[in-house]
């Protein structure tokens, strides 16, 4: 009878995948709430509900209409409390 002998190698670490079948429910561990942070119409939204995002990730757009109009009414805004404080300066 001849002996067989068998190849060695060194253990390595690696994921291994695992596989779960149950009955119950799921519950997300982190939620979040998204917000706009201008108003306006959405015109696309590039998530799901559930689905995982990335930091910085484009979630939704809007119309720019109104993101250009709220644009130019703050810099309308800023314009104005400039020249008040420029005024404030001179009657000193």
């Amino acid at each position: 009878m001849a002996t067989q002998v068998a190849a060695q190698s060194a253990a390595t670490a690696k994921p291994a995948p695992v596989y779960l079948s149950s009955l119950g429910n799921v519950a997300a561990f982190y939620t979040v709430t998204v917000k706009p942070r201008v108003d306006g119409q959405l015109m696309s939204v590039s998530f799901n509900e559930g689905s995982l995002v990335q930091a910085g990730q484009v979630l939704a757009t809007s119309t720019p209409n109104s993101i250009r109009s709220n644009l130019l009414r703050l810099r309308g805004n800023s314009h104005e409390t400039s020249h008040s404080q420029e005024r404030a300066r001179r009657s000193r």
